[in-house]
């Protein structure tokens, strides 16, 4: 039976399971015939000895020799001597952060639903908040009218898409003075997409990240509370860059 998101609404007094959105707890790879006919499949095998990919983890591990695992440092991390148990080792780090510490409900801003932090609880500066998962799909250059829950994975080999299949991440909503970053990293071997806060995060408090410029087109603009009117997307200096006691 598929997992189900829960979300709280305070005027309704309660919670409702999420419609139209899977909840998964690690990339979802389809039926080999849609990367098979898919035209940005071309990028992956060029990368990938001509080869498709036959699970999720073979797009996860394509073109990771030269990065280091941010478990062990390991320089060589396609042969990560630790593999797949530097992944699990550092997953630990996030495993129990959404259960214990934040949920989804309705935002009051029109934004649908956002992520907050639980009442009488903190996120720390620095801490590993989790790995964003999806739907994995090759990357197509010509793709215009893909989902809002995209990221694509550095070197063109493959999108991770959360539209239909996600985690509690794909609520994230955006903020020009985000207090949530993300970046890709590889562990054990495998590229992985982390959030991060950048800054202390307070019960009652939503986290948020900065989509990016390119994410916000005329006539779509910015309505984040950074400003009174609708605007251009913002990137802000960083405030991360100080490291935690979570490293």
């Amino acid at each position: 039976m598929p997992l189900t998101f829960y979300a709280y609404n305070a005027r309704e007094g309660g919670r409702h399971v999420v419609a139209g959105v899977t909840r998964i707890t690690k990339h979802r790879f389809p039926k080999l015939a849609a990367w098979r006919n898919q035209p940005g499949v071309a990028s992956f095998r060029r990368k990938n000895e001509g080869r498709l990919p036959q699970r999720a983890l073979d797009v996860l591990t394509c073109q990771t020799e030269n990065d280091a695992c941010l478990n062990c440092n390991d320089t060589t991390s396609n042969t990560c001597p630790p593999g797949q148990a530097c992944y699990n080792l550092f997953k630990r780090r996030w495993s129990n952060i959404f259960s214990n510490n934040l949920m989804i409900k309705q935002t009051s801003n029109n934004m649908g639903y956002g992520v907050f932090v639980r009442t009488n609880r903190t996120i720390p500066r620095g801490t590993w908040i989790g790995e964003y998962v999806g739907e994995l799909i090759p990357f197509d250059p010509n793709r215009v009218n893909g989902s809002n829950y995209e990221y694509d994975f550095h070197g063109n080999i493959a999108r991770v898409d959360a539209v239909a299949h996600g985690n509690f991440l794909r609520f994230v909503n955006h903020a020009c003075d985000n207090n949530v970053d993300s970046n890709e990293y590889t562990i054990g071997g495998r590229l992985c997409i982390l959030f991060r806060a950048r800054r202390n995060i307070v019960g009652g408090q939503e986290l948020t990240l900065n989509y990016g410029a390119q994410f916000f087109q005329p006539p779509n603009l910015c309505r984040c509370s950074l400003l009174l009117l609708p605007h251009a997307a913002r990137e802000l200096e960083s405030d991360s860059e100080e490291e935690s006691d979570e490293d």
